[in-house]
């Protein structure tokens, strides 16, 4: 069986399919119940999902904000990504 994981998807989302779970001898066949969680660790604290959107927010210096410095990210399939603002930042 094959489940397609759709954009939308959150920690409130619940799949249901009857009679696609456990098979045994002489029972009937259980229901599927898929539940979907945030894995544990930096990912969970740091990524907040607004509907469709991923939002990510980084803490940084007064100085670097000023100056526009790069921001060093880890995102969610564990790949270190650099991201340059392209506009400075006024108080």
């Amino acid at each position: 069986m094959t489940i397609q994981v759709k954009p939308g998807y959150d920690v409130d989302t619940v799949l249901t399919y009857p009679s696609r779970g456990n098979e045994a001898f002489a029972h009937n066949k259980s229901g599927l119940v898929i539940k979907f969680e945030l894995e544990e660790g930096e990912f969970k604290t740091k990524y907040k999902r607004s509907e469709d959107n991923l939002i990510l927010t980084v803490d940084m210096t007064l100085e670097e904000a000023l100056l526009s410095r790069p921001v060093h990210i880890k995102t969610l399939d564990g790949r270190s990504i650099n991201i340059n603002l392209d506009k400075m930042i006024t108080p």
